[in-house]
């Protein structure tokens, strides 16, 4: 993994330098979440 990513809730995980990394409709369906939140 990344160290410097965060999770933007438009995007999904974006890293450091702005890039997104994951969409949000992918990072959803991976986590398998339907309107849970998640914190870590």
């Amino acid at each position: 993994a990344v160290a410097d990513t965060h999770y933007d809730p438009n995007k999904g995980l974006v890293s450091g330098d702005g890039k997104v990394i994951i969409p949000k409709e992918r990072y959803d369906k991976m986590l398998n979440l339907d309107g849970v939140a998640v914190s870590y």
